[in-house]
This record gives C-alpha cells, structure tokens and sequence, in this order.
C-alpha cells in the first residue's frame, strides 16, 4: 500500500485502493495486539529503471514519473500505515511476491 499505487494522481494508482486503507490499518493493528507477524512487501526501484521488470521499464525512461523510486515519497507506505520494530519488509523484486522470497530472508 504505497503513495505511488493508492493516492489519487499516483502514477499506478489502484482505482479504489485508497478506499480500503482504513481496513488495511484496523487489519494491522489487529494482527499487532495479537502478535501476529507483519509482513510488508513493498516495491523500491533504482531511479535508472536498471532494477524493474521489463514490462514496467518504459515508466523509468527520460521523462517519465519513475514510481516507487527507493526513497521516493511515492514508495512510502501510505498514511497510517508504519513499518515498526519486529516488522518485516521485503522488496518484492518479481511480478509476483511469491517467487523466491525465500532470497529476501
């Protein structure tokens, strides 16, 4: 739930993706209390495109918004939602978050 794919005007925003941020939140502080684990997979990019899927690359040439830069306001989580301490936070490096996750434990 980054700025880039939830927020209005984002470059690969998610039609109703920001609707549903407020149970994302209350799901999360559930799963707190409870001690469960959170796990937060999050896409980050080098601002060359050097790093992104070969389908996605064309939004990284000259001119284009570059989305979910590492370090970029737009690969932040969005408000209200915080990577805290015992939290994890995985790259996704693939299409799918599933495929060798193994590598980013």
């Amino acid at each position: 739930m980054q700025n880039d794919f939830i927020l209005p005007g984002g470059p690969l925003c998610v039609r109703g993706g920001e609707a549903i941020v407020p149970s994302v939140i209350k799901v999360v502080e559930v799963a707190r209390s409870r001690g469960m684990p959170i796990i937060w997979v999050v896409r980050e990019y080098d601002p060359s495109g050097r790093d992104v899927e070969l389908f996605r690359r064309y939004l990284y040439s000259p001119g284009k918004p570059k989305p979910t830069t590492k370090g970029s306001v737009g690969a932040e989580l969005v408000e209200g939602l915080v990577v805290k301490e015992g939290d994890y936070k995985l790259n996704q490096i693939f299409h799918d978050s599933l495929t060798a996750c193994h590598k980013a434990l």
